[in-house]
């Protein structure tokens, strides 16, 4: 069987997400004057995560997730006065900024592109992935 269409996932398949997404939220603490840790990058990671299973199990829409994981990240640091929704609307725009490619992808698009119909699928907020496409 030939195939003529082949969708293929932006992140952890051609962009390293976990790169993107530390830069971003290095980049997004440091703008409050917040040193960026080991620890407070993971912490983000875990919460953004949980949340984004709870999205998929449909517990949560997309506008709760953007407040939900940065109200509880921003809650664990100690954080109360920072709104979480431009906690979000920072991170979003560090990580449109940040499209670090896996090795070896964008030779995998070329050459899947010769033939077969590539396309690029995320489940990511459409804004953000667009700029990093």
């Amino acid at each position: 069987m030939r195939y003529k269409r082949i969708l293929i996932d932006a992140d952890d398949t051609l962009f390293d997400f976990k790169r993107s997404e530390r830069y971003s939220i290095s980049l997004t603490l440091s703008g409050f004057g917040i040193t960026p840790t080991d620890e407070t990058v993971s912490l983000y990671s875990s919460i953004n995560k949980s949340c984004w299973e709870a999205l998929e199990r449909k517990e949560i829409t997309r506008d709760e997730l953007s407040k939900k994981r940065f109200a509880d990240f921003s809650a664990e640091l100690g954080m109360t006065d920072i709104d979480p929704l431009d906690l979000n609307s920072r991170f979003r725009l560090g990580l449109s900024r940040s499209a670090v490619l896996i090795p070896g992808a964008l030779e995998l698009c070329k050459t899947l592109s010769e033939k077969v119909d590539l396309y690029v699928v995320t489940n990511g907020f459409i804004d953000t992935q667009a700029q990093r496409v």
